[in-house]
């Protein structure tokens, strides 16, 4: 895991909580496409989480109790 993306994502829902493709997209400042692909990975290490509602697909960190970075990863442009 070793991709700034990925971590920027986990770093966002920590913070964040759930959030829609597009919000995590924007936030990061990356495409919906690129986006999609770094949470895919995420879910499949079972870090991340989604749900489909009527709103749409919203993602979260699956244990986020506990999850502590040692180290600021920024979001692009921070």
């Amino acid at each position: 895991m070793g991709e700034p993306a990925k971590f920027a994502i986990i770093s966002l829902l920590l913070k964040q909580g759930a959030m829609s493709l597009s919000e995590i997209a924007k936030v990061i400042h990356r495409s919906n496409a690129t986006t999609c692909y770094h949470l895919s990975k995420l879910k499949s290490l079972e870090i991340v989480r989604y749900e489909t509602n009527k709103n749409g697909v919203y993602y979260w960190i699956k244990y986020s109790n506990g999850i502590k970075f040692r180290h600021k990863y920024p979001l692009k442009n921070d």
